[in-house]
């Protein structure tokens, strides 16, 4: 089984920041699932910049899926009320993962001048 992981976090320092993230995990079944959450979380807090400080971490759902979906699936569906609060995006972050390739299409805005972001995909 596939399971996907939905994550939000936020520091208990001086810090006024949250996030979301997910984690993706083949298993045998759920518990599973949650104990390699648990260790790539712990790996990512030691290797990486992501997770520094005081923060904790929730554990908001999990997604199991039998087999990679044929059709897309939406999931982690997210929507803010008035302007979006500032944040910081990465789509593969700190991890080189051999078979993993990432395609972002939101613009680098340290480009001078920076994309102008096209819609994927508009409905009237």
């Amino acid at each position: 089984m596939l399971y996907l992981g939905h994550f939000v976090f936020d520091p208990f320092d001086e810090e006024q920041r949250m996030g979301y993230f997910n984690l993706l995990v083949a298993a045998e079944d759920v518990e599973k699932a949650k104990e390699s959450f648990r260790r790539r979380l712990l790996h990512l807090r030691e290797s990486s910049g992501l997770f520094t400080g005081h923060i904790k971490l929730y554990l908001d759902g999990i997604v199991e899926l039998p087999q990679p979906p044929e059709e897309a699936l939406l999931t982690n569906y997210k929507t803010f009320h008035g302007e979006a609060p500032p944040s910081i995006y990465n789509i593969l972050p700190e991890q080189n993962r051999a078979g993993c390739a990432a395609y972002p299409v939101i613009p680098d805005k340290s480009m001078v001048p920076c994309p102008k972001l096209k819609p994927f995909i508009s409905f009237a």
